[in-house]
């Protein structure tokens, strides 16, 4: 028996059961107390994500370029009168209009074409009436055409004339309304009335001269 080979296996033997011992990790079995410090620190990790996450979601919001519209609704219903022709209480007519001639202020029965010759109108002779009208206020910008007078004549014929003037009348709730009466308007008792922004006024009458 050759006890020098005996010697050196055993040697070798010694040597890799040691090596085993050394690369087998033990087998721990978690405490109580480790599972809660690992749950702990899940818990603690999950909230620094969160946090992260609404202070990254705040600063996308911060600085998002886009620009919010606030709109207010106003939800008071506001009823716009229509206007009032103004009408002359004392004439033969109740419902006579207040009107006059725009330039010699004489009440109605109106010529056409005005009778003044010794005035000089310029080539348009037709005479100009005015009549007074209530709750009757441009819109700022607007000028005397967004008014319309009505006009239907003793023939039935309707006119419908743009107003060539329309001003407040000073310290009165009053408009002036200025309209040329049109070429053929037929002579004999005449319906008017107002329209402005949608809105039609009460009716009331003039008189033409033949």
């Amino acid at each position: 028996m050759d006890y020098a080979t005996s010697d050196a296996r055993q040697s070798a033997l010694l040597i890799i059961s040691r090596l085993r011992a050394l690369l087998i990790l033990p087998r721990v079995k978690p405490s109580k107390h480790f599972i809660f410090l690992s749950s702990t620190t899940s818990s603690l990790r999950q909230r620094n994500r969160q946090s992260e996450f609404e202070q990254s979601d705040w600063r996308r919001i911060s600085r998002s370029p886009n620009t919010a519209t606030l709109t207010i609704v106003d939800n008071d219903v506001v009823t716009a009168s229509p206007p009032q022709l103004i009408l002359e209480a004392s004439g033969p007519d109740p419902n006579e209009a207040a009107a006059f001639d725009s330039i010699l202020f004489l009440r109605d029965p109106f010529h056409v074409q005005g009778v003044a010759s010794w005035l000089d109108l310029g080539p348009d002779r037709n005479t100009r009436v005015l009549v007074f009208v209530a709750n009757l206020k441009l819109n700022q910008g607007e000028t005397a055409s967004a008014v319309m007078v009505h006009l239907v004549d003793n023939s039935n014929q309707s006119y419908d004339v743009t107003a060539e003037d329309v001003r407040v009348v000073p310290n009165f709730d009053l408009a002036q309304v200025t309209l040329r009466l049109p070429d053929n308007l037929a002579a004999g008792t005449c319906s008017v009335s107002v329209k402005a922004h949608s809105l039609v006024s009460n009716t009331g009458t003039i008189r033409i001269a033949p």
